[in-house]
């Protein structure tokens, strides 16, 4: 038999460019020893371990002869062994039934001893490093166990100091033979890791029981003794005061057991092998002796295997191993050993490139980038790194050696002419002068990669220094921007530094420009390597979906749509309309051409951005009454369904009995005869058609409003049939009667309630055009009537919020010219549209619409229902047994005849603008006033309850104006909260619109998107509040100097108004007085009385002006 033979040596150097050698690897040949014909081969047995060792107390009184015989019958003849020494009685077995067997019967016969962890029970522990410390454990876990590994246990390491956690996870794996493959592990759950063997503990365990060195609690069976006070008890007995002096239970002396200083401890330390140090040398004795040149030796056989000398001539007896040559297993071992630890210094550093490739060719193909930037490269002069597609360019450390660099990968397909790199190290160093210097030697593009030491919280570090100010000041006056990753790319060594990030790119790319910047977290280094990819060229991408043929639509259509159709009853009214419905959904979907989705509006949207705008999109978890989750899109809809169906129920409110009564009997009373409903023509049903808005969310049918403006003639005919059936049966179709809804969250609501949601009904679009149609005819009835009281100026036409408040400013100004007390009382209706009392509306419309109108209301009103959509989960079907439809157009008109019969009081002012209210009364007396205004009040209180309508406390207020300021007033009008409120919608338009300084816009398209976004949210209303004092206008006017200064980066030195003439932009009073002057040539001809009494020059009564103050009236002065 002969050795492995050596075909050669190869020097190694350090992967960093140096000359040391690290190692003199050998290279084998694959050439196994040969093994005679004539001798037998023999199969290597594998024995399991011995289980641990036994130490039995010294001190006992037993007999030895008995002892041994039990533990021979407890053994079952397997062998044991028995060493007896000064500290007791050492056991060892070679069996783990035995082992067991004889621990239990020391347990059961309170024989005081201690041993170990059997290895066969003993975890495999490793260490993984460079994953997240985010990771979940049983992610973690379902990982191995995919993998063929069984973990026991898996705990996060932590920063001795800071307890923060680090990409370190100390696992314990089942026992398995095969656990060692585990090493050979490079990737998990994603992520790029190293697995490595825990470090040997430093310390000598202590018993906590005990107290004894060298074994621990779980296997010990000896008397307790106290940590403190050296008794012959548990830690969790002692009874020593904090004053009086330890005691040792080991030594006696005056100190605790567990004090490193401790005589025992010494003893311990001093006889204890330690492991070396050098891994190169595991086997190698400690030698205190000098180095001198007689006593250097050669290497042992830890270090390098001894070259065999085997003559092959010389035949040796069988099973003799040669004096000189070790076993062919241990030379393997050896050498597996070597290459093993060699591994783990060259590793890190070959897998550098390794993950540089596979993250560019799996991640670059995907994001398409054309120009890829990478920090860290570890690149020389010999180094060899071309990618298909690809050219190379390496900018290497000035030295030429493996650390640092740069390397940049462009796009074969972009013409490029690479400089001789350039090593400009002053670039670096502050003030900005170098940098601002250096930057005008470039193009007006560039990107700037470097180790700047520069922290700054603006890119992601955990603290600012004097650089990270410097640059930060400087890309802020140059425009320029920086581009990091989230992780840190510095992982220092010493424990009193802190990962940060330190490795990052300075650039002035355009916005359109989209850049995706990627942390390999790889430690070959103390800086990871950084990745920062760029597309430079955008996909032109067409701005439609779906492409539809109207012309074959409008032809298919004509030959479905059937005119000579029987339209009798409800039934064939219902199936008209899912014929109709049918037709259209089909024939649209056969004439349209789908194209692959296309994403125009997130074409430089970073994957990152993508993934915040899903997650601020999606409800998160909602909670029931009985605080469990609903977490799925499914439970989520039934629980807001759930939830709005409870909201669509009147109110639990009791009117008197003979007013119940009094309602149900006249809605059971017959009806007289009337004329028939006035009948439609496809005339009026095209022009409601072209009036439609084209982007409206289609109802449950699909059916959008430009599919309804392409119908044909002929499909219009059939339409009318229908709206006239409708009118001559007064029955309104059940399939337009069923409302899609769809949430949007409330501003500032907590997002895990159903209560925190607004729904938004989507009703069919055949149905609301009809609705329009009835509406006109309605209108038209209630009018002749005098139905509508004139001081509900909501949902009417001609009619703005701005009359109604003129209306109460002029009240409460002629109040206080004329020396009164104003009080005032603002009532708001809680859920008045979705709560309304269908008994109560139809017992008002009955007074006031003939019976087909009333019967087809009734129709419209009955067996409505709704379901709640998610996505794309649709909730189970809910009824609505209140309220008027959400979404419809006769909703409003519906709710104003239902509120339209209110009190009113000859001592007080009414005003109502849909469902909000305004009362307000005056006086010479204060005490007059509120009395006045209280028995209106009263009224208004039976009233409210007998129509099952609920008051918003929280909404609603009482404030009284006056000048006097002995009479305080219950509330207090404020104007600092609304002028911060506007103020904050001002400066978060103004924040997205920043981006657009830095663009070649004219100055009138600027302007233009002032006027456009920012304009309209301050100067709504402005007619009315701008008569308020100028401290509370005068926030508004700085915020459109501001604006105005911004637009066309005006130096300080020039005026607000050199800027509002030469732009031409009013100024806040000058915008109110047009305003103003608008609104009041607009009253003089209005049908509406209470309007028509605004277009005096002068307030209510004219009393004499006394005060100082400005009214809305004065702005026709200016």
């Amino acid at each position: 038999m002969t050795g492995p033979q050596f075909t050669g040596l190869q020097h190694v150097k350090d992967m960093s460019g140096r000359n040391s050698p690290i190692a003199v690897f050998l290279i084998l040949t694959t050439e196994q020893p040969q093994t005679p014909i004539d001798q037998p081969q023999t199969p290597t047995v594998i024995n399991p371990p011995n289980p641990p060792p036994i130490f039995i107390e010294s001190e006992l009184n037993f007999n030895f002869n008995n002892f041994i015989i039990k533990i021979n019958e407890l053994t079952k003849s397997s062998r044991f062994e028995c060493k007896a020494s000064s500290k007791g009685l050492r056991l060892q077995t070679f069996n783990s039934d035995s082992y067991r067997a004889v621990v239990k019967y020391l347990k059961d016969n309170e024989v005081p001893h201690h041993s170990f962890q059997n290895k066969e029970d003993k975890p495999y522990r490793i260490v993984i490093k460079n994953l997240h410390p985010l990771t979940y454990i049983s992610y973690i876990k379902s990982e191995l166990s995919a993998l063929g590994f069984q973990a026991r246990n898996i705990n996060n390491a932590r920063h001795r100091k800071s307890k923060f956690p680090l990409p370190i996870f100390f696992i314990d794996l089942e026992p398995d033979s095969t656990n060692s493959a585990i090493f050979k592990l490079t990737s998990l759950c994603f992520t790029q890791i190293k697995v490595e063997a825990p470090y040997p503990k430093k310390d000598i365990p202590q018993c906590l029981r005990c107290q004894s060195y060298c074994h621990t609690r779980t296997y010990c069976s000896h008397q307790p003794g106290c940590v403190h006070c050296g008794d012959l008890h548990d830690i969790s007995l002692c009874l020593k005061n904090r004053n009086d002096p330890a005691k040792c239970a080991l030594c006696g002396g005056p100190h605790p057991a567990n004090y490193k200083g401790c005589s025992v401890h010494k003893d311990i330390i001093k006889t204890r092998k330690l492991q070396p140090s050098n891994p190169w040398r595991k086997n190698t004795s400690i030698s205190q002796e000098p180095v001198t040149s007689s006593n250097i030796q050669k290497p042992s056989q830890a270090d390098f295997p001894p070259l065999p000398k085997i003559n092959e001539h010389t035949n040796l007896p069988q099973n003799t191993p040669s004096p000189t040559q070790p076993a062919s297993s241990n030379i393997n071992e050896q050498l597996s050993s070597f290459i093993n630890d060699f591994r783990l210094l060259i590793n890190p550093l070959i897998s550098l490139l390794t993950t540089l490739i596979d993250k560019f060719i799996n991640n670059n193909g995907q994001n398409n980038a054309d120009i890829t930037l990478i920090t860290e490269s570890h690149l020389t002069s010999n180094s060899k790194f071309k990618i298909f597609g690809y050219d190379c360019l390496q900018a290497n450390h000035p030295d030429d050696s493996a650390h640092a660099g740069v390397a940049l990968l462009i796009s074969s397909k972009i013409p490029h002419s690479p400089f001789p790199p350039k090593s400009n190290p002053n670039i670096c160093k502050f003030p900005a002068e170098s940098l601002a210097h250096y930057l005008k030697s470039l193009n007006n593009t560039y990107i700037i990669d470097a180790d700047f030491n520069a922290k700054h919280e603006a890119w992601g570090c955990r603290s600012t220094n004097t650089r990270g100010r410097t640059l930060f000041n400087f890309i802020t006056n140059k425009r320029s921007k920086i581009i990091s990753p989230v992780s840190p790319t510095y992982w220092p060594t010493h424990t009193n530094r802190h990962p940060d990030v330190l490795d990052f790119f300075l650039s002035n790319l355009p916005n359109h420009i989209q850049t995706i910047i990627t942390n390999l977290n790889d430690p070959a280094s103390d800086h990871t390597p950084v990745i920062l990819k760029i597309r430079a060229s955008i996909d032109f991408r067409p701005l439609i979906k779906i492409r539809t043929d109207w012309n074959k639509f409008r032809n298919t259509m004509s030959t479905l749509s059937s005119l000579n159709i029987s339209l009798k009853n409800s039934e064939d009214i219902d199936n008209a309309v899912s014929i109709l419905t049918k037709n259209i959904q089909d024939t649209i979907q056969a004439s349209t051409t789908t194209y692959p989705a296309q994403n125009n509006h997130n074409i430089n949207t970073t994957p990152e951005i993508k993934e915040l705008i899903r997650l601020k999109r999606l409800i998160p978890p909602l909670r029931y009454q009985n605080n469990n989750l609903a977490i799925t899109a499914q439970e989520k809809s039934e629980l807001l369904a759930s939830h709005l169906a409870n909201t669509f129920k009147p109110y639990n409110i009791s009117p008197d009995t003979p007013h119940l009564l009094r309602v149900e009997e006249f809605i059971l009373s017959p009806l007289p005869m009337a004329f028939p409903a006035s009948l439609t023509s496809p005339g009026e049903v095209l022009s409601v058609i072209k009036k439609l808005k084209k982007n409206k969310s289609p109802g449950h049918d699909g059916i959008n409003n430009s599919t309804v403006k392409n119908l044909p003639p002929k499909t219009i005919i059939l339409l009318t049939y229908i709206f006239n059936a409708i009118f001559r049966l007064s029955y309104f179709p059940n399939s337009w009667k069923s409302a899609m809804i769809i949430i949007i969250p409330k501003p500032g609501k907590p997002p895990d309630t159903p209560e925190s949601y607004s729904p938004i009904s989507l009703l069919p679009t055949l149905g609301k055009i009809f609705e329009k149609i009835l509406l006109k005819r309605l209108t038209a009835i209630a009018i002749k009537q005098n139905a509508l009281p004139d001081f509900q100026f909501g949902f009417r036409a001609n009619h703005a919020t701005f009359h109604q408040l003129h209306r109460v400013v002029d009240y409460i100004a002629s109040t206080l010219e004329t020396k009164k007390y104003c009080s005032g009382l603002f009532l708001d209706v809680a859920q008045a549209f979705d709560t309304v009392w269908h008994d109560g509306l139809l017992f008002k419309l009955k007074n006031i619409f003939s019976a087909p109108y009333y019967l087809l209301i009734k129709s419209y009103l009955s067996d409505r229902s709704f379901r709640v959509k998610i996505n794309t989960t649709l909730s189970s079907l809910k009824t609505i047994s209140a309220g008027v439809p959400q979404g419809s157009d006769i909703a409003p008109f519906l709710y104003t005849l239902f509120t339209a019969d209110i009190p009113t009081s000859v001592n007080t002012l009414i005003g109502t603008y849909a469902d909000d209210t305004a009362v307000l009364s005056s006086s010479h007396d204060i005490h007059e006033a509120n009395i006045r205004l209280q028995n209106h009040l009263n009224i208004l209180a039976h009233w409210f309850k007998s129509w099952k309508i609920k008051v918003n406390d929280s909404k609603s207020a009482h404030v009284t104006f006056a000048l006097r300021s002995r009479v305080p007033p219950p509330l207090t009008l404020t104007w600092s909260p609304d002028l911060k409120h506007k103020r904050k919608q001002l400066n978060s338009r103004l924040h997205i619109l920043r981006p657009l300084l830095k663009s070649k816009k004219s100055t009138s398209n600027r302007l233009l998107l002032y006027k456009s976004l920012l304009l309209p949210i301050w100067s709504y209303g402005i007619a009315i509040w701008d008569s308020a004092k100028p401290a509370n206008t005068r926030t508004i006017q700085a915020f459109q100097g501001i604006c105005l200064r911004m637009t066309v980066n005006a130096p300080w030195y020039v005026t607000n108004v050199s800027l509002h003439n030469e732009l031409k932009i009013a100024t806040i009073k000058q915008t109110a007085a047009k305003f103003y002057t608008r609104l009041h040539s607009k009253t003089a001809d209005h049908p509406n009385y209470l309007i028509a009494q605004l277009h005096s020059n002068h307030l209510p009564d004219n009393p004499t002006r006394r005060l100082k103050r400005n009214w809305p009236r004065d702005l026709l002065n200016t």
